[in-house]
């Protein structure tokens, strides 16, 4: 959250630590009022996790995805009850995952992801029915209209309406952006703020034996988030949609997928006498003939890629280097690979030869709409006969789906935990 108040003249440094000595008392109780509170104890593994750290280097307050950060100078323009509400929201960025789930968009969109994430959690916060135990300060995001809705949802939103109001500099043309643009949203009139949310750490943490990967914060996190969750006792219980999701113990997707391009090349294998060599049998006249189990490869594995922009490049990138090391173990005959949007934008075919470059010869297209149907109508208008069909999407797709196809259907879905298929199987993919 970055203050709207105007900058406190510099304090001397006896004040400076009176007040850092104040705010780190404050922090502390916020803390502990937060896990014991019946509308927020879910939460409880991840106030007792990682450094509640007090520093001037930031403007407001901040999280690098497991430690949070506050700025006292900042935390001093606003109320206890205020105080509470920074507390909880840094807390709920490292309890639904944010930094490391969006790093990637960090990285290439951060003012719009911050925002989305900003105007989410905001949402939720300001949902808590018990008025005592928190305040909204000025310079929180929220907006109604996206109370209830995921980051994502709320990010493809303010990606669409989108306003650019270019500052020409001297000697340059109007029309075109330029640095130092006005970037605005607009919805249906009303301007939404893009500011006044925290600007996140975009470095990993630094661990004793480097930096962690974000699969090890994300493991951090949930260890913490179920430990806290079986010592507020709220297992089991009818939680947010919000809350339940960060709570899931993910599930190893690229096991799911190893095991379902495994199943399927297995259905394929069968008995057969074609193999026996003839000198082997007039040496063994006596021995007992039985078949032997002939692995017949799979024909064709197709994979079908989102390519809206929903996704990160570098989660895609993680992702066919996945599938591409599942297949090299299954060896398929052909791997089609097709990306798509609105409609499938590129197709490329690689043969059993190619299999452990795939990852680095994949050309993603696409980049408009997101209608996973048309994945569908490609394979039916082509006339293909793929042996499996492995989709990554968000889950943020059409309604009723036109599926009518019958190809054995894994989907790998990002975001989207309540998404239905039409026909398949679903694994939810963390980050």
């Amino acid at each position: 959250m970055t203050s709207l108040a105007p900058r406190p003249a510099p304090l001397s440094p006896a004040d400076y630590d009176r007040l850092t000595a104040r705010i780190a008392i404050n922090i502390k109780k916020a803390n502990i009022a937060l896990m014991r509170h019946p509308e927020t104890k879910t939460m409880a593994g991840i106030f007792v996790s990682g450094e509640s750290r007090l520093t001037t280097d930031i403007a407001t307050a901040c999280t690098d995805g497991w430690n949070k950060s506050y700025n006292p100078v900042f935390m001093d323009t606003l109320t206890y009850l205020e105080q509470v509400f920074v507390v909880a929201h840094e807390n709920m960025h490292v309890f639904l995952k944010h930094i490391p789930r969006f790093r990637d968009l960090m990285k290439t969109d951060g003012r719009l992801i911050n925002a989305a994430m900003d105007l989410a959690l905001d949402a939720f916060l300001h949902g808590i029915k018990d008025r005592s135990l928190m305040q909204m300060p000025a310079c929180a995001l929220y907006d109604a209209q996206f109370d209830n809705m995921s980051v994502m949802e709320i990010y493809s939103i303010l990606k669409k309406n989108i306003k650019v109001k270019s500052k020409p500099q001297p000697g340059q043309g109007q029309g075109e952006p330029q640095d130092g643009d006005d970037t605005t949203v607009e919805i249906d009139g009303k301007n939404v703020p893009l500011d006044g949310h925290d600007q996140h750490e975009g470095t990993s943490i630094e661990a004793d034996g480097g930096k962690e990967s974000d699969e090890e914060i994300i493991q951090k996190i949930d260890r913490a988030i179920q430990q806290g969750a079986i010592l507020a006792g709220v297992m089991g219980k009818d939680l947010p949609r919000v809350v339940q999701e960060a709570m899931e113990v993910p599930v190893r997707w690229d096991a799911e997928l190893e095991e379902f391009v495994t199943s399927t090349c297995s259905n394929r294998d069968d008995y057969s006498y074609r193999r026996l060599d003839r000198r082997w049998l007039a040496s063994n006249e006596d021995m007992q003939i039985v078949p032997t189990l002939m692995q017949e490869s799979i024909a064709e594995v197709m994979i079908a890629a989102d390519a809206s922009g929903s996704i990160g490049d570098a989660a895609m990138g993680k992702w066919l280097a996945t599938v591409a090391r599942i297949c090299e173990a299954a060896q398929p005959d052909v791997i089609r690979v097709v990306f798509w949007d609105m409609n499938v934008c590129s197709e490329q075919i690689f043969d059993r030869s190619q299999i452990a470059e795939i990852a680095t010869l994949m050309k993603p297209r696409g980049g408009g709409g997101t209608r996973v149907g048309c994945v569908a109508n490609y394979i039916k208008q082509r006339n293909l006969s793929p042996d499996c069909l492995i989709v990554l999407t968000d889950g943020w797709v059409e309604p009723n789906i036109q599926w009518d196809i019958s190809v054995p259907t894994l989907w790998t879905v990002t975001e989207n935990a309540g998404f239905r298929p039409p026909a398949g199987r679903v694994v939810k993919i963390n980050n």
